[in-house]
């Protein structure tokens, strides 16, 4: 019955399409609905609205078999057995024998035999037997309606008769055109509705039918016919034709169909040999689509390889009963006793069906019996109450029974002068159970050529049978020894053709050919003092696939160390590198636009307005002119970005910093402690199926919608952390306003947790995880207006605005105590001890500092600061350093800034590759910035079921195109999209605006906005327009923003569109704020006004348009100004004045001829033309900025421009523009 819901429930799927059209419906009927079933078949087939017929029945070739008699009640079931030992008397050939054998049996009475030779009584039982069924004899005055019939049945489509049942459906009154039936026999347990619901996509019988062939279906009648289509997809009826040998359309096809329709995808990948057994694998475990599920699991199947057993696991674990029914027939062929355990398991559950147990009590034969009974005695030990007694020792004697018949089969083989008649059973039939204890007796008995050719033939063929069983590869080795010297020409055709059946699909991964290798860089002092941890850590290194390499010195300047990096990529394919103890810091000056935000006066502290950046290492293109060595701290180099070089980052490879926060031998234990930490962790198997999210006050604008769409990108990169509650938690500061701090410790003292991301505002030394909780209570107000005075007054002493107790201090209380309206004793209340010090506690309930990271010894393996500076290592110690180097901490690796980082980024760009094993080091050296790095072991890396094989170096871009076609995982698509970027594919706009337009993966969609911007094609405005409608924030976020940049009106409808639409966006709409002086206000001013009044749901349309316009006003005004001062430009203060530098944050599309003019009048002041190229350099995405690119070689060009730092910055704003015009 469960098999027979589960049908009803996935045909409603199949054909879901046709359940939108008036007047549909779907009919379900069962052999027990009545007494007799026929009359009710007949009339549901006489239907004129019928349009598809699946029959599920035995049959003949002239009969269908539609049901056995229903039996209701005592009586019904007497006049039945009557009936029953009626008719087995009259077939016997001695009466008086089986007469007694059937009293004696069940205990009746010569009465139960009365009138079985009664002619009328024989008639009557004769015309019942026949209204259980229908045919041929039936057929006049029968017309079928049904378009399309399927006989899953026996000998329905017997086409080789005269008369047959599916040769009348097609030529009786009717409109039945076509019909599918088999010839033969057929197996009771298929699956003769795969892929049925491609009919209602248009799709004609016949090309549905391709997909689900065996020697006996056929169809009857016209293969061509086809149903309108009504799925609401475009009809494949065609493709499956014109595109079967394309891949990379049925790639694209898997990616957005679903049901029925991608699993067509699959087989015409499995077809094309485009797609492996893992991600089938993956599939099947994922999809939500039980006909997908069961597709995917058909194809395993198929190529039968390391993935079956997974496979077959979670067919029998599935909810879906045919898939597990199919998984229970492929587990009795397997023979592997590694499954004996989890297979008794579902057996004696007690809501597993008879058909699935049918199947699952055959696996049990494929054990000694031995072993059986000890796992049954086991179970049943634990199991008391389930099965009963009674079905548990039938169980024991039944495979008593096998163990004692597979014996006897045994000895008839091992028999040197077996007949073929003793052999008949013995051998062949082993074609249905495929015993893996007969392997054996059969590969000796097919090596021994003193068997006749027959019988050996018969027992290679039989051998054929076995390409589900874990004696395969035996089986095919022994077949290929025997082949290689057989003599018997018909012994050796069968056995290639054995070797044939059970290879034929098999995939192979061909390893990678390269071993790369890693430098562990170091200071001598430090490699002395902690050599055996080094060269442990070196040897994990190598235990992990790595040739790892100790280069140890005295290291002068970070040319030294990069001139050695260099080298060994050149010469010994180096992968990446981590610098331990203290290896020169680059402190890089004059590539903000290489950073996410910073952009700090360069006037300033060098210090402070450089950044910390080992892009330096890692980027070998990029070219830096050396400026000072740092006199106080001699580890600081300083260097500008030079124009001589790229003006983006493309990493060669990548690097870590192991830098103790402890001088001496105190930094040295350190040091140890953290590598042995290592080493040990590397001993390990752990995925990455454990993480917590944390969103501190402040991040995205406190917006919920978000936070809110990080679940959904987490769950496309760590699917297997969002299988409990326990394993994927995010938090928001919302949540535990008052304890938040508490609850966080808590988490990042779990031991199983694997990645733990924070996103919050930071400085070196301490995490902001939050603010004042709010208060609710009047008390509490007032409480809290008291503490923010306070704090304001603390900031105004650590900015040095005023000292404290000083004049200038009282004389600013005076004035906020005049401008809130409040009397003396608020601001009194800053120098009471005791509120200080319940100040200070409260403020450290706020934020994670340093001192509390040792405290809580943090155990997450990895942590993500998006945040600012917590990952500052030109400091002693900072937040990243603790994490790892704290005692008993379980920290493997973070990743951080070393100086402030934009919001508005996206922090997790390819991450899913670490939860496919990929390091660390792998991941982050695609995604880096020029202030990101990682503190601590690059080479980490999370354990995965099946790590994808990448070859991150490959430059073949087929090679790239295939992992964008076949890769389950969707950030190996994404490292697909930014290799083919790289390598400079032809077609990448196309590419990437379809696959952002068909891909519902939100990762996978903001790669391609990424992407898709550094070309100047069209479909990028296509793109942002798309994307303001996109269902992730942050992806509508950045269109607008990125609108803003762009500057063309087009963009004005989606912009306003945005702002009334999108109302609880917070960071959306900020972004409209941001850009609205990047267009034409006039025009957006109107398209503003122009919708406010079409917007009936607006009650206060004035307020509401005032707030519009001041919104406008401001963006405007902005623009106007900074306008003015660009004009201006040889006004000695213009070059002072903050605004014309406020355009790297505002580049405003309709200022690029007034900055072009001022840059090339040859009377504007020198040093303010620098700044002016520098300034051209952030209209990347602006329409113009090919004229910009020109006007900057006309200038480099020019004779006249002499001046090296405008020449400089000439040609780093050419590099920084074309980048974006591919």
């Amino acid at each position: 019955m469960r098999a027979r819901m589960d049908e009803a429930w996935t045909l409603r799927q199949q054909f879901s399409g046709m359940g939108t059209l008036p007047g549909f419906r779907f009919d379900f009927i069962n052999h027990d609905f009545d007494q007799v079933i026929r009359p009710r078949f007949m009339a549901a087939m006489s239907d004129p609205d019928l349009d598809v017929a699946i029959l599920h029945h035995h049959g003949s070739e002239d009969t269908q078999y539609l049901g056995a008699s229903r039996v209701n009640g005592i009586q019904s079931a007497f006049d039945y057995l009557k009936s029953f030992l009626r008719g087995r008397l009259r077939r016997s050939k001695d009466t008086t024998s089986t007469k007694a054998d059937y009293i004696a049996e069940y205990g009746i009475t010569d009465s139960w035999f009365r009138g079985a030779f009664d002619p009328e009584i024989t008639r009557q039982d004769s015309a019942y037997a026949a209204s259980m069924d229908l045919s041929v004899e039936d057929m006049p005055g029968y017309t079928p309606q049904a378009k399309f019939v399927m006989f899953d049945a026996c000998y329905n489509g017997s086409f080789y008769y005269h008369d047959y049942i599916g040769g009348r459906y097609l030529f009786q009154e009717g409109n039945t055109v076509v019909a599918r039936g088999n010839t033969v026999n057929s197996l009771q347990d298929i699956w003769p509705d795969e892929m049925i619901g491609l009919l209602q996509g248009g799709v004609c019988v016949g090309n549905w039918a391709k997909m689900n062939m065996t020697l006996e279906l056929h169809l009857l009648g016209d293969a061509t016919y086809a149903f309108a289509n009504t799925s609401g997809t475009p009809c494949l009826d065609k493709d499956i034709r014109l595109q079967a040998a394309n891949p990379v359309f049925w790639r694209r096809q898997l990616s957005i169909a679903t049901g029925d329709f991608k699993a067509l995808a699959l087989r015409m990948l499995y077809r094309n040999n485009a797609i492996s057994s893992a991600e089938l694998l993956a599939i099947q475990q994922s999809d939500p689509s039980p006909m997908v599920r069961l597709e995917a699991f058909t194809l395993n199947k198929k190529i039968a390889d390391a993935c079956l057993k997974p496979a077959v696991l979670a067919a029998l674990h599935d909810d879906y009963e045919l898939l597990q029914r199919m998984g229970a027939l492929t587990v009795n062929l397997m023979g592997d006793e590694d499954l004996l355990e989890p297979v008794m398991e579902i057996y004696f559950d007690p809501t597993t069906t008879l058909r699935v147990n049918f199947h699952l009590h055959e696996a049990f034969e494929q054990v000694p019996y031995a072993t059986f009974e000890a796992a049954a005695m086991a179970y049943r030990a634990k199991n008391p109450l389930w099965p009963t007694d009674e079905s548990f020792d039938a169980l024991l004697k039944s495979m008593q029974y096998s163990r004692d018949s597979r014996d006897e089969n045994l000895a008839v083989i091992a028999k040197p002068d077996a007949t073929d008649k003793e052999l008949r059973w013995s051998i062949p039939a082993q074609r249905n159970k495929q015993n893996a204890l007969m392997v054996d007796a059969l590969l000796t008995f097919l090596r021994d050529t003193s068997r006749a050719p027959a019988q050996r033939i018969t027992t290679a063929e039989t051998l054929g049978w076995y390409m589900f069983s874990y004696r395969k590869t035996d089986i095919v080795d022994a077949c290929r020894e025997i082949y290689a010297k057989e003599k018997d020409p018909g012994v050796k055709n069968e056995l290639a053709k054995t070797i044939g059946r059970l290879t034929g699909k098999a995939m192979e991964v061909t390893p990678m050919p390269v071993r790369r290798s890693f430098a562990i860089v170091v200071d001598n002092a430090t490699y002395h003092a902690c050599k055996p941890a080094i060269e442990a850590y070196r040897q994990a290194v190598e235990n992990d696939g790595l040739t790892g390499y100790v280069l140890a010195g005295d290291w002068m300047s970070p040319e030294q160390v990069k001139a050695q990096l260099d080298k060994y990529y050149r010469q010994k394919g180096l992968e990446g590198a981590v610098f331990v103890g203290q290896v020169p810091i680059p402190m890089v000056r004059r590539a903000q636009h290489m950073t996410s935000a910073f952009k700090m006066d360069q006037t300033i502290s060098w210090r402070e307005s450089s950044v910390p950046s080992d892009r330096f290492y890692d980027d070998f293109d990029l070219q830096f002119d050396f400026l000072k060595q740092d006199s106080l701290q001699p580890l600081f180099f300083y260097y500008n970005l030079s124009g001589r070089g790229p003006q983006e980052i493309t990493c060669d490879i990548y690097t870590g910093r192991i830098k103790p926060s402890l001088p001496g031998e105190e930094g040295y234990t350190q040091i140890r402690h953290y590598l042995q930490k290592v080493v040990a962790e590397k001993s390990r198997v752990n995925k990455a199926d454990c993480l917590v999210s944390y969103t501190g006050e402040g991040s995205f604008s406190n917006s919920l919608s978000a936070w809110k769409d990080e679940q959904v990108t987490l769950n496309e990169q760590f699917p297997q952390a969002f299988r409990t509650a326990e394993t994927a938690k995010l938090y928001m500061f919302y949540m535990y306003p008052e304890t938040i701090k508490d609850v966080l410790t808590s988490e990042l003292q779990r031991k199983e947790v694997d990645l733990f991301l924070f996103h919050e505002h930071g400085v070196p030394e301490r995490q902001y995880l939050t603010g004042n909780p709010p208060a609710t209570q009047e008390e509490a107000y007032f409480t809290d207006g008291q503490r923010s005075l306070r704090s304001l007054m603390a900031q105004q002493v650590r900015y040095r605005r005023f000292a404290e107790g000083s004049s200038e201090m009282t004389d600013y209380m005076r004035r906020i105590e005049k401008e809130y309206g409040i009397d003396s004793t608020w601001t009194a209340t800053y120098f009471d001890p005791a509120i200080r010090v319940q100040d200070s506690l409260y403020d450290a309930a706020q934020g994670i500092m340093l001192d509390d990271v040792t405290n809580i010894s943090p155990q997450a393996r990895m942590v993500i600061f998006d945040a600012c500076y917590n990952a500052d290592f030109r400091e002693e110690d900072c937040i990243a350093t603790r994490y790892i180097l704290a005692e008993g901490s379980g920290t493997i690796a973070c990743f951080g800034n070393s100086v402030n980082v934009l919001q508005d980024k996206s922090s997790s760009d390819l991450m899913g590759l670490l939860a496919v094993g990929c390091r660390i080091g792998e991941w982050a050296r695609n995604v880096n910035i020029l202030e990101s790095h990682i503190i601590g072991d690059p080479t980490f890396r999370f354990a995965a079921d099946t790590k994808p094989e990448i070859d991150f170096y490959a430059s073949d871009p087929m090679y790239w195109l295939n992992k964008l076609q076949t890769a389950p995982e969707l950030d190996v698509k994404g490292l697909a999209l930014y290799k083919l970027y790289e390598l400079s594919y032809p077609g990448m706009p196309e590419l990437l605006y379809r696959t952002f337009c068909e891909s519902p993966s939100y990762m996978l969609r903001l790669q391609c906005m990424h992407l898709l911007a550094h070309y100047d094609s069209p479909l990028y405005a296509q793109l942002l327009k798309k994307g303001s409608e996109d269902p992730y924030e942050f992806i509508r976020r950045k269109s607008i923003y990125y609108m803003g940049k762009v500057g063309l009106d087009e963009f004005i409808p989606y912009v306003v569109k945005t702002y009334m639409d999108d109302i609880q966006s917070v960071r959306v709409l900020h972004n409209v704020s941001f850009v609205a002086g990047h267009f034409d206000t006039g025009l957006l001013r109107q398209e503003f006004a122009d919708a406010i009044d079409k917007a009936d749901y607006l009650h206060y349309k004035q307020a509401y348009q005032d707030q519009v316009n001041k919104m406008i006003d401001s963006g405007e005004g902005m623009k106007q100004t900074c306008w003015k001062e660009i004009d201006n430009y040889l006004d000695p203060g213009a070059a002072k004045s903050w605004y014309p530098n406020s355009l790297r944050n505002n580049p405003y599309p309709q200022l690029v001829e007034a900055l072009l003019k001022a840059l090339c009048d040859k009377k504007t002041n020198p040093e303010f033309r620098v700044q002016l190229a520098e300034i051209l350099g952030w209209y990347v995405r602006a329409p113009r900025r090919a004229s910009i690119v020109q006007a900057c070689n006309e200038l480099l060009a020019d004779n006249a421009t002499t001046d090296p730092a405008l020449r400089d910055e000439l040609q780093k704003t050419i590099y920084r523009l074309t980048a974006y015009m591919k």
